[in-house]
């Protein structure tokens, strides 16, 4: 078993498009998911991961800066997302060691994770991870 954690490169646009439509559900374009990491690579509040298992793409973590008038700083988990027949080997608690560390570097004092509701397995590895359910929320967004 040989797991390798590495930032994403926008060539991993189909591997992560796969990753996120069987794992999270989302029928993403590769070619918006290449645009959006050209556009994070810039950025110095944001991190891409893949891990890949035995060279294959298999998981993926999304975190950035969490800045609040009324919190200290912290990072969101943006996503997280390991492909079903790889999970419970670790990869996603690998991920995860990799966002904490570097929260920890930049000066952050913690991360916030917001799950769906229908995600219940997830809930749990996040209890697992010592992370703490505080509140149930409704989210709104609004294109233009």
């Amino acid at each position: 078993m040989s797991i390798l954690i590495r930032k994403a490169l926008p060539d991993d646009c189909y591997a992560i498009a796969d990753i996120i439509k069987h794992s999270l559900g989302y029928d993403n374009s590769p070619a918006l998911i290449r645009n959006n990491l050209e556009n994070l690579a810039e950025s110095d509040s944001d991190l891409v991961l893949i891990a890949e298992y035995n060279g294959h793409p298999v998981g993926l973590v999304h975190a950035e800066d969490y800045n609040s008038l009324y919190a200290p700083p912290q990072k969101d988990l943006m996503s997280l997302a390991v492909k079903k027949e790889y999970q419970h080997l670790k990869i996603g608690t690998a991920l995860m060691e990799q966002v904490e560390k570097w929260a920890k570097e930049t000066g952050r004092c913690g991360i916030r994770v917001l799950s769906q509701e229908k995600l219940t397995g997830a809930h749990g590895f996040y209890k697992h991870l010592g992370y703490e359910y505080i509140k149930t929320q409704f989210n709104f967004e609004k294109y233009f």
